[in-house]
């Protein structure tokens, strides 16, 4: 086996862990939003970073209502001289919704101007990112399922496709390992 494929197959475990990881830290944080209108708010300020750019640019990532939104405001009547950084925590049962929205919707950018401030904003729903990492963990247990399976049948002595017993063969006149009788493949 090459270098690459041993590699790959000792890193596949903890892939699979890291995408386990992830899966329920998406499919918990959706199930909380479902909820709550906006948990928590993420903003940065950035005063111009260069004569040409606009005066102000604010940063927002909003995590909320099944959704994660990302806009950007970039302003030239507002100023600012310095970095700034909030983050704001909503309380839990002010902003409540008794009547939760699955809110399968697709993935949305947008733009619009209004006296002189530019909006760019992006929405990402929640179930995207589960759907993927629940792809990605079923595909890696799968994986990892098959290459513990080969390597358990391998030690055993046995045909890694097939589990035929290849104990008791008598090697090829060439010195090579005699392939399996039942389906040919070979050691």
């Amino acid at each position: 086996m090459s270098r690459r494929g041993r590699l790959r197959r000792a890193l596949r475990p903890i892939a699979l862990v890291v995408s386990a990881l992830l899966l329920s830290l998406s499919v918990a944080t959706w199930y909380t939003t479902l909820h709550r209108f906006r948990p928590f708010k993420i903003e940065l300020e950035v005063p111009p970073l260069s004569p040409a750019s606009p005066p102000f640019t604010m940063l927002q990532l909003s995590v909320g209502s099944s959704n994660v939104f990302a806009q950007v405001m970039r302003s030239s009547s507002y100023r600012t001289t310095r970095w700034e950084f909030h983050v704001n925590r909503y309380l839990p049962g002010i902003l409540f919704n008794p009547y939760p929205d699955f809110n399968l919707r697709l993935p949305s950018c947008s733009y619009h101007a209004v006296a002189g401030t530019r909006f760019y904003r992006a929405e990402l729903p929640l179930w995207l990112p589960t759907l993927a990492f629940g792809l990605c963990t079923a595909w890696l247990g799968f994986a990892t399922s098959r290459d513990v399976r080969r390597q358990w049948r391998d030690r055993r002595g046995r045909c890694t496709k097939c589990n035929y017993d290849l104990s008791g063969l008598t090697p090829l006149p060439t010195g090579a390992p005699a392939p399996c009788p039942e389906c040919g493949t070979p050691r």
